[in-house]
């Protein structure tokens, strides 16, 4: 029985049946992303408010993004991956939890192949849009049907596609169509699962903004703010802070949408194993 709630809060469930391995994951995952974010910070251009023409990013746009975008991908992906370990099997991944090794790799490239497939097909939908609209103006009006359809189908192939890369993780292969006809009659349930998470990465960023408006030293976006209007870069003395409450309420969030991919991975794959059997007596305890 499919359950959105229990999908979203399936690493509290782990966290009850596994603690130690939880836990190591937690501090592991906070610290990891707390050196990708100071990181891509630092590296991110910023542009000055006073002068716009100028931008304090070290080499130039295009150099930072060389960095912070690989930075970005294994700040998903290794977590990712060592979440699915435990979410999925058990199984912690020891002292130090993140590897780059056949999990990490297949939920890159499923990841990947994902969002250039998507990219690919919504912008050759609105290129050809354009290309119309500018043979027969009056065909402009095709836009105001056409991009919010497209919009509903890149959320509804997202949705149905939730445990692609997890799965992919988990099997060592590409599990995009085998996730597309297993999650057939799961859709709705995966929609109502990302929905709970939706409404607490909200709450979360409404609870992370009104701190920031009553203690200002811990709103990242006033001092990124204050930084572009001078045009300085980023210091880890002023942004750690922020930066610390920031990931603190998005950390949260994260394992809801790797407990997503996770349960319904494990939803349509068909196993029945003691951690299973495991999960499923954890879930009956809880309701």
């Amino acid at each position: 029985m499919i359950n959105p709630m229990h999908a979203a809060a399936l690493f509290l469930l782990v966290g009850k049946l596994r603690p130690s391995a939880t836990w190591v994951l937690v501090g592991w995952s906070f610290a990891w992303y707390l050196v990708i974010g100071l990181v891509q910070l630092v590296f991110q251009p910023v542009p000055d408010l006073a002068n716009p023409d100028a931008s304090s990013a070290p080499g130039g746009f295009l150099s930072s993004l060389a960095i912070t975008l690989p930075l970005a991908l294994l700040g998903w992906a290794l977590p990712f991956a060592a979440w699915m370990r435990l979410l999925t099997t058990g199984r912690g991944s020891g002292l130090v939890p993140f590897r780059l090794g056949r999990e990490e790799m297949w939920a890159i490239f499923v990841l990947l192949a994902l969002v250039f497939g998507m990219s690919v097909v919504m912008g050759l939908v609105f290129f050809v849009l354009a290309i119309l609209t500018a043979l027969a103006p009056p065909l402009a009006a095709l836009g105001f049907i056409v991009a919010p359809a497209v919009g509903v189908a890149g959320i509804y192939v997202s949705i149905r596609l939730t445990p692609a890369a997890a799965l992919s993780s988990m099997t060592h292969k590409f599990a995009v169509l085998e996730t597309w006809r297993e999650m057939g009659g799961k859709t709705g349930s995966a929609f109502l699962a990302w929905l709970v998470v939706v409404v607490a990465s909200i709450v979360f960023g409404l609870a992370v903004m009104m701190l920031g408006m009553l203690v200002p030293d811990l709103s990242l976006q006033q001092a990124m703010r204050e930084m572009m209007q001078g045009g300085d870069r980023p210091t880890l003395i002023a942004l750690m802070p922020g930066l610390i409450v920031s990931l603190a309420a998005q950390l949260p969030v994260t394992l809801m949408s790797y407990s997503v991919a996770a349960y319904f991975a494990l939803a349509i794959s068909g196993r029945d194993d003691d951690w299973t059997r495991e999960i499923q007596q954890a879930e009956a305890e809880a309701e």
